[in-house]
């Protein structure tokens, strides 16, 4: 079941790159209960306001791989799964301020990134 594991696998991601979200919006909101920095605290909800945005797409994209899956339209429910997918490693990646990180996690969702494009030569959802 395809399906099944790429549903799994975007829901994965999704919870992460939230929980990611939420963990650098409390970072933030400590910073300026210090009174720490306002401009770098600026750029911090600039940047979790960013990828907010690009979270919200990947749910949207999820909630119509959903839809499609009840439909019976199971490819095009993949597809969107697939986009659901790169956008939440996007929002992860946006939430990263150092570059050695943002390496490490193009690294670790590479075959994701790739399938999301098509270019995974077994086409299944990576683990």
């Amino acid at each position: 079941q395809f399906l099944a594991l790429y549903k799994s696998r975007a829901d994965d991601l999704l919870q992460k790159a939230s929980k990611r979200v939420t963990s650098v919006e409390l970072e933030n909101a400590i910073k300026r209960g210090q009174g720490k920095e306002k401009i770098a605290r600026n750029k911090i909800y600039l940047t979790c306001q960013k990828a907010i945005s690009i979270l919200n797409i990947a749910y949207q994209k999820g909630a119509i791989a959903e839809n499609l899956r009840l439909q019976d339209l199971p490819r095009s429910s993949i597809e969107n799964y697939r986009l659901s997918k790169i956008f939440a490693v996007n929002a992860l990646l946006t939430l990263e301020p150092d570059p050695a990180e943002k390496a490490k996690i193009s690294t670790e969702y590479s075959k994701d990134l790739l399938d999301s494009r098509g270019l995974l030569v077994n086409n299944t959802a990576s683990k």
